[in-house]
C-alpha cells in the first residue's frame, strides 16, 4: 500500500483544497533567493510579552518529513501555528543533548489532530497529552510532537526540563 504526500506548495497553488487554514500559513515561495525558512509562523516572543517574532521551518527539515512519507508531522504543520500563537506555557532550554540554553519548547492544548495533509479531516486530540514545538534561539522550528504531560500540570511535559518562563497570565 503506497502513501500519498501532498505538497502543501504545490496544494495551495493548484487550490486542490481550498481552506482557510492553509492560507493563513505563510509559504515562503523565494525559495530561489536562498530564503532561511520554507514555512514562516508568527509566534508570541517570551522576551516581549504582547510583541511576537517570527520562526520557521528549514527548507530541508520540511523536505526530508514530506519525502520520506512523514504523514502525521507533515499534516501537523496546521498544529505548529496554533501552538505558537498561543502556547499554554512556554519553557526556556531542552534536556536535549546537543542543543544549547538558549533554544524555547512551547506548549500548547490544541482541541484536534491531523493525521493526513486534508485540513478538512481531523480527529480529537490525544488525551492526557499536550502539543510541543521545539524552537532554536535563532528561529528554526527543530520539532514538533504529541507528549503526556504531568498529572495536573499541562506546562511539565515529559521529558522536558527546561525552565517556565511564560504562562498566559503573564502578557
Amino acid at each position: 500500500m503506497g502513501f500519498i504526500v501532498y505538497n502543501l506548495a504545490e496544494i495551495w497553488d493548484s487550490k486542490r483544497i481550498d481552506c482557510p487554514k492553509l492560507r493563513d500559513l505563510r509559504l515562503n515561495k523565494d525559495m530561489w533567493t536562498m530564503s532561511r525558512w520554507h514555512w514562516e509562523f508568527s509566534a508570541l516572543d517570551p522576551n516581549n510579552p504582547g510583541s511576537e517574532w517570527t520562526v520557521g521551518i528549514a527548507e530541508s527539515h520540511y523536505r526530508c518529513i514530506r519525502n520520506a512519507g512523514h504523514d502525521k508531522a507533515h499534516a501537523r504543520i496546521l498544529l505548529v501555528k496554533e501552538v505558537l500563537e498561543t502556547p499554554v506555557a512556554i519553557r526556556k532550554g531542552w534536556s536535549r543533548q546537543g542543543k544549547s540554553d538558549d533554544c524555547l519548547t512551547y506548549i500548547g492544548k490544541p482541541a484536534i489532530d491531523y493525521h493526513k495533509i486534508c485540513p478538512e479531516i481531523c480527529v480529537p486530540a490525544p488525551p492526557g497529552m499536550v502539543f510541543l514545538v521545539f524552537v532554536t534561539g535563532g528561529g528554526t522550528i527543530d520539532e514538533w510532537t504529541w507528549r503526556k504531560h504531568k498529572e495536573g500540570d499541562i506546562t511539565a511535559p515529559d521529558d522536558v526540563e527546561g525552565e517556565l518562563i511564560w504562562q498566559p497570565n503573564q502578557t
